[in-house]
């Protein structure tokens, strides 16, 4: 993000804000509607706004009326506003790689029947294929310096117990 994209800027603060009173439980339906319901083209903002929904709908670990959820909204409009701090040095917040349409369609698929069975298969030749091409787009990039080791990401990425 350019910092000085002050549409960006203002628009993930405005919902940093309603993700503070959302963990607050100080939000109605209408608020709802307004920030989570739509989507966004800011690509961080609209993964956010994505994992507030998986949050919402039980799709995460952690979910439901608990502090724990609350903490980890809290923590996501906390990751708003320090991105749009331009004297914080950051690494890229994101990752980004080009994919043809139908190893798309095929990693949506794995996934899915993931998150619906907690069981991670592959089904056939072509998903296999399609995790094959994904796994050799990351590694194209050659080293990443910047980026988190397998243990520091795995701590980051796992939920806390309640």
């Amino acid at each position: 993000m350019a910092h000085d994209d002050s549409f960006v800027i203002i628009t993930r603060e405005v919902f940093a804000d309603f993700l503070d009173r959302y963990a607050e439980r100080k939000t109605d339906a209408i608020e709802w509607e307004h920030f989570v319901v739509r989507h966004y083209g800011d690509c961080f903002l609209e993964e956010i706004r994505r994992c507030v929904v998986r949050l919402a709908t039980k799709m995460l670990s952690i979910h439901g009326d608990t502090e724990a959820a609350c903490e980890m909204i809290r923590g996501w409009a906390f990751l708003l506003r320090s991105s749009t701090n331009p004297s914080i040095e950051r690494k890229p917040d994101v990752v980004t790689f080009d994919m043809t349409p139908a190893e798309a369609v095929l990693l949506e698929a794995i996934l899915r029947r993931y998150s619906e069975t907690n069981a991670l298969t592959i089904q056939n030749s072509a998903e296999q294929q399609s995790l094959w091409n994904i796994q050799c787009l990351l590694e194209k990039h050659g080293d990443h310096p910047d980026w988190p080791s397998l243990k520091d990401a795995t701590a980051e990425l796992t939920p806390e117990k309640p």
